[in-house]
């Protein structure tokens, strides 16, 4: 059985976390984004299972691929970059030396 994951991760930084609504606001986007994912994937007839987290974004995606045992993490690059540069000293190589499962790194179209 295929199980797919959507999580997305609030990071707001501290100086900001602290105005009143940010974290709500930040939280409501990611839903949000989640829904329109997990309608795309009820027209593939896939499941998409979805959580929000907050905080540092490769910290809690490694943390939740350990806790729901997840195999392969899939990656969606902002970058317009086509060179090496993405992946020095991003979130991607964070993750990457924070797993143990192969992460696959998709650009945007």
């Amino acid at each position: 059985l295929v199980q797919v994951h959507a999580l997305y991760v609030t990071n707001i930084p501290v100086d900001r976390s602290l105005r009143y609504g940010v974290s709500r606001e930040a939280e409501q986007k990611g839903w949000k984004v989640l829904k329109e994912f997990v309608e795309k994937g009820k027209e593939q007839d896939v499941p998409v299972i979805t959580a929000v987290r907050g905080n540092v974004p490769e910290e809690c995606l490694a943390d939740y691929a350990k806790e729901k045992n997840i195999n392969l993490i899939i990656l969606g690059s902002q970058t317009e970059s086509l060179g090496f540069d993405m992946f020095y000293g991003s979130v991607v190589e964070r993750i990457g030396s924070l797993t143990t499962c192969p992460v696959l790194v998709t650009k945007k179209r």
